[in-house]
């Protein structure tokens, strides 16, 4: 039969091996932690920021789908990155005038060339046949197809600039959620030192390492 000192013993030397490997289990519980909360920020970005105003209204879904984190190391540590693939997060983020590089300019979609989203139906006006140039005395100009009662039915708004207001709140939200990152760390340490050393009541395993 075993000795209590034996098992002690046994005991002991678990949490030696478990000491040993303390950055290497902690190291793992990071990473799992950063990537919930990669995961977490990117539905957080979706379901608050890109449900209209004071975000952005969500359209072709380009934007939402462009989210991206990723787990890297650096040094001896994970760190956590989050970032978007749309070349139009930024102007949104920070804020900006539009200008036309190729044409006078700028075509803003309108009635019939949307979606019900509020996406465009077509990537150019040149994809529309009869359009017409008109401006009302006074005004500013636009793109437009004749009816069958000879009535402009306005298809593209002409603008020479296009002022964006920021409005998409990536680093706003970004300070928002970080701190959650705490507890998160907190939990994931304890489950991977759990795996490794289960805890007993009031035992040696029974403390949280953070």
């Amino acid at each position: 039969m075993p000795s209590a000192g034996g098992d002690l013993q046994a005991q002991i030397d678990a949490l030696m091996v478990t000491f040993d490997r303390f950055p290497e289990i902690i190291n793992d519980a990071a990473v799992k932690a950063f990537q919930v909360h990669g995961r977490s920020f990117e539905n957080y970005m979706v379901s608050t920021r890109l449900r209209g105003r004071p975000g952005l209204a969500r359209r072709s879904g380009d934007l939402a789908r462009s989210f991206r984190y990723t787990v890297m190391s650096k040094g001896n540590r994970p760190v956590l990155r989050v970032w978007t693939t749309s070349k139009y997060a930024a102007i949104h983020e920070r804020g900006g005038t539009i200008v036309p590089k190729k044409s006078k300019y700028l075509a803003i979609p309108v009635g019939p060339s949307l979606q019900p989203t509020g996406a465009s139906k077509y990537s150019s006006p040149r994809e529309i046949e009869g359009l017409i140039f008109m401006k009302k005395r006074g005004g500013k100009p636009f793109l437009a197809r004749m009816n069958r009662d000879g009535k402009p039915i306005v298809y593209f708004l002409l603008r020479d600039k296009v002022v964006i207001m920021p409005r998409l709140g990536m680093a706003k939200s970004w300070k928002r959620v970080a701190p959650n990152i705490v507890p998160e760390l907190r939990n994931a340490a304890d489950t991977e030192l759990a795996k490794h050393y289960p805890r007993t009541g009031g035992g040696i395993g029974s403390t949280s390492i953070l």
